[in-house]
């Protein structure tokens, strides 16, 4: 089953699975630990394959910064807007070619359980580094 295939299938599920759950132990920790990577200060955060955008309002949420998604499934997108995020449909790679101006850069790049889906990491992180993170920003690959 191809990934887009797939991601439609679970979006009305994906919730559910115990990584994912707001109510579940492993969120809040995993929380905490991105927290603790955070550039300080840190305004704006992309949060590239988010999914149905649970984490991403979680993360929203307990920092205050601008977060937006970037998720290529239209269901899961439509999840993350029900849920008053952001998002953008498309993928990592396309959108990582688009270049941002200069003051429209984002102070951190999350990519969280994606690396599986990206055919050529090594161009993603370069397009990342070039066109997207600004200055004394991070990209985390988690």
């Amino acid at each position: 089953m191809a990934a887009a295939d797939h991601y439609r299938a679970v979006a009305d599920v994906y919730e559910l699975a115990w990584c994912y759950k707001t109510d579940g132990p492993f969120q809040p920790w995993f929380l905490e630990k991105v927290q603790a990577a955070l550039p300080k200060p840190c305004g704006s955060i992309v949060d590239v394959g988010c999914g149905t955008g649970n984490f991403s309002c979680t993360l929203r949420d307990a920092t205050g910064a601008k977060v937006i998604g970037v998720e290529p499934s239209a269901e899961m997108a439509a999840k993350g807007s029900a849920h008053g995020l952001k998002v953008k449909v498309v993928d990592a790679e396309t959108w990582a070619a688009q270049e941002e101006a200069a003051d429209a850069k984002f102070d951190t790049i999350l990519l969280k359980e994606v690396r599986h889906h990206i055919e050529n990491p090594e161009v993603l992180y370069r397009d990342i580094a070039a066109n997207k993170i600004a200055k004394g920003g991070r990209l985390l690959l988690l």
